[in-house]
């Protein structure tokens, strides 16, 4: 396990004079990082610290979190929860009280004990698990949740497609199965799952379920796979065998890294999202800016288009230092407190936050189309 620091130009600790020529030390606040940059969701990882770096020195180039520098603290979990837990305890150790990052479910779930213990705010990653909330840690969520994913693409393959017999493929795990369930809920009258294939979570031989779809000529298939060689993997087996039933990825699944990685597999994929670069507002385009005139700086973004894992990770650590300068604290609960009471103005548009801590979510209706992925033209 690795770990690097960020250092703002002010370094570690802030120094301002103020009118009456004394000097003040404004100690740097600490963020720790716990996210996959080996294993495998480093795509994801990587592209969340990414949006991190980026949003680190907007932060400070704009002094968003008033007198405060930030410091990043970054450690890797290597995807496995095991190592995720053994790195929440060095930084909480550390006294480290606030906590971004987290690429899947399993990951952040293990941390958020230790966290609780430690009086510590966790900010959701990218995770989306319902029992995110029912550890009794201080938490809020950028990120949609099943439920709410689940409403948007049950709603789409019933009442768009108009898809009766439908097929549903997942890797084993709490996403997998909260994913499921939602879709469920949200499909129409008539409109039923058949089939439901669940693979390891590092599964990347999709073939006997790709064999088994083909003989159940269903007509829809929709998965719910988080990762990188994954769903990769399932896309090119998919159209290697030569299926033209309509493939569905789960929400917030397809990203434009993961259609740059699939080559054009993931031509015709349709998919829902909470964010998309197109999106018009002031914070959006900030984003846009930024990914531009940071990119080349840090190794995390080379070759990396600006998507969704980029785009919310951003909006957490931005989310942070406005509401550290809206509360006028860096106390957890009374950040945690200040950002449920207010609405926001972020690169997904304007945010508010049920009181759990969930994030109140619009969803675009996307497709893969090349190495990109677009809004879907109804």
């Amino acid at each position: 396990m690795r770990r690097m620091y960020f250092k703002f130009r002010l370094a570690a600790v802030a120094i301002a004079a103020s009118t009456a020529g004394s000097i003040v030390f404004a100690q740097a606040i600490d963020v720790g990082i716990i996210d996959s940059l080996t294993g495998s969701t480093a795509v994801a990882g990587t592209a969340n610290v990414c949006g991190f770096r980026i949003a680190a020195d907007v932060i400070r180039e704009g002094k968003l979190a008033g007198d405060r520098s930030i410091r990043l603290m970054i450690e890797d979990d290597q995807s496995k929860p095991a190592v995720a837990a053994q790195a929440a305890s060095k930084l909480t150790a550390g006294n480290v009280k606030f906590f971004v990052g987290g690429s899947i479910s399993s990951t952040v779930l293990a941390e958020l004990p230790i966290l609780k213990d430690a009086g510590a705010l966790h900010f959701g990653g990218t995770t989306k698990a319902e029992q995110y909330f029912q550890a009794g840690a201080l938490v809020v969520r950028l990120n949609s949740d099943n439920s709410q994913d689940g409403e948007s693409i049950g709603k789409y393959v019933s009442e768009t497609l108009k898809a009766k017999r439908i097929d549903f493929v997942a890797l084993q795990g709490a996403y997998g199965e909260g994913a499921l369930a939602s879709i469920k809920v949200a499909l129409a009258p008539g409109s039923v799952i058949e089939h439901t294939y669940f693979a390891p979570a590092d599964s990347t031989n999709f073939q006997s379920i790709v064999t088994s779809i083909t003989a159940n000529k269903p007509d829809a298939v929709v998965w719910a796979i988080f990762g990188n060689a994954q769903p990769v993997a399932l896309m090119r087996q998919y159209r290697q065998a030569g299926l033209t039933i309509p493939l569905i990825a789960g929400a917030g699944t397809l990203t434009a890294s993961l259609a740059q990685a699939a080559g054009g597999a993931a031509d015709g994929v349709v998919s829902a999202d909470l964010w998309a670069p197109e999106i018009e507002n002031a914070a959006n385009r900030s984003l846009r800016a930024n990914f531009e005139k940071y990119k080349s700086q840090f190794s995390e973004c080379s070759g990396k288009p600006l998507d969704k894992q980029v785009a919310i990770s951003y909006a957490q650590l931005m989310l942070l230092a406005q509401s550290i300068s809206k509360a006028k604290s860096t106390d957890p609960k009374i950040v945690r407190d200040t950002i449920v009471a207010n609405s926001w103005d972020l690169p997904q548009g304007q945010v508010r936050f049920r009181p759990e801590g969930q994030a109140i979510v619009q969803y675009y209706m996307l497709v893969g189309k090349g190495d990109k992925v677009l809004p879907l033209q109804k």
